[in-house]
């Protein structure tokens, strides 16, 4: 009977690897018989072996609906997209009724606003993940789309037991908004999970080969969004004459075509607009001369800075305190106003120049870092009392 479960309702990408190791910390626990990890279908082929006999990946969550061209067929498919919510409540609820009548229900995503309805014993606690506390978009102009999503994930912010979110910056923005406790825990360095079990070349791409990382390059990775600043990192690439290579799935068509014409405009520019396996991203991660974090707004701490540290990767990133407080002593990290590019630039050249002469990453093992923060979060996840370190306004 499993005692934890952890939800999160995407696949493949950062959020199914954060889910993922939590899951993983959490059957690592003493106390704990099994934990239950459910996602959309294609979770368990994205993850690989788990390599944990507690841990099991259930793929309960109704698939994606593809996304449909013209207004009525989008009209049609938000009413389907409000069902489907209804029907992932039920299909989690199934779950939660043959756990321990006092687990603990961790949602790695705010996108379920009725969680009680996700509980199958009244005694289950429910553990939020806020991954961001601002949304990407700019909320002025915001569609009503947008507004929809924000609402909802804002009434699931009001209705659980407890919040946990990764920075003190973001802790202060939620607590500004809701009465439940939120708690602050940093977003670790390392990870359990088994590359070599991780699904390679798949439908979404094929992993890169050795030639294509041969050339030194700076690399922008990840999910891209308006608030991730590419823009800005392709006309910091121009200005410093660095190879920059953009990889990651564009979230809206107007941008991966904006961002595909300013690429084609760029000498010094590539654009590979889809999905990245786990093992092309790492592969790119631990092969790049520099990683550059342009982001414009970002108040969460960064999955692609957590990794890039893991590696004792270079970095160049904006000039952003979330940034600033996740990277802490982080050595081999330079900020710049990612809004001159002449300035940005002259970073990335002189970061890109030195790992050249360097050959290589610094060792992470020389890095005054602490890798190992998964079992301190499933701790924070699995305290029952109200003696947990609580939110007090930052004295910055």
């Amino acid at each position: 009977m499993p005692n934890a479960i952890v939800v999160c309702p995407t696949e493949y990408g950062g959020h199914i690897e954060h889910a993922a190791d939590t899951a993983l910390a959490l059957a690592q626990r003493p106390g704990i018989n099994q934990v239950v990890l459910l996602s959309r279908p294609g979770a368990a082929e994205y993850l690989g072996c788990p390599g944990e006999p507690r841990l099991r990946i259930v793929e309960t969550v109704p698939p994606r609906r593809p996304a449909r061209v013209g207004r009525v067929a989008s009209f049609l498919r938000a009413g389907l997209q409000i069902l489907d919510l209804a029907r992932e409540h039920a299909r989690i609820r199934r779950v939660t009724r043959l756990a321990d009548p006092h687990s603990v229900i961790v949602l790695d995503s705010s996108k379920y606003p009725w969680p009680d309805l996700l509980r199958g014993h009244r005694t289950q606690r429910i553990v939020l993940f806020v991954h961001n506390a601002r949304p990407h978009f700019d909320a002025h102009e915001a569609s009503l789309r947008q507004r929809v999503i924000l609402r909802l994930e804002r009434s699931c912010m009001r209705k659980v037991d407890r919040i946990i979110t990764h920075g003190s910056a973001q802790q202060e923005i939620i607590q500004a908004n809701t009465d439940i406790e939120v708690l602050s825990v940093h977003l670790p360095l390392s990870t359990r999970l088994d590359f070599s079990n991780a699904s390679g070349g798949d439908e979404h791409g094929e992993a890169p080969q050795s030639s294509e990382t041969d050339s030194p390059f700076a690399l922008c990775v990840g999910e891209l969004r308006s608030n991730k600043g590419i823009e800005q990192a392709i006309a910091a690439s121009k200005a410093s004459r660095v190879p920059l290579r953009v990889h990651g799935r564009s979230e809206d068509p107007e941008l991966g075509t904006e961002l595909a014409r300013l690429a084609e405009g760029s000498k010094f520019s590539t654009l590979d607009d889809r999905f990245l396996s786990r093992n092309e991203f790492n592969e790119l991660l631990e092969n790049a001369a520099v990683i550059v974090l342009p982001y414009l707004h970002f108040d969460a701490q960064s999955g692609v800075l957590s990794k890039a540290m893991n590696v004792g990767a270079r970095v160049v990133a904006s000039d952003l305190q979330a940034l600033r407080d996740q990277a802490d002593s982080y050595p081999a990290i330079v900020f710049g106003d990612v809004h001159n590019p002449e300035e940005f630039g002259a970073l990335l050249r002189s970061a890109y120049d030195e790992a050249v002469r360097a050959g290589r990453h610094p060792s992470p093992q020389s890095l005054p870092l602490e890798h190992d923060g998964w079992d301190s979060i499933a701790e924070v996840l699995l305290k029952t009392d109200g003696h947990a370190v609580r939110y007090s306004p930052s004295k910055r």
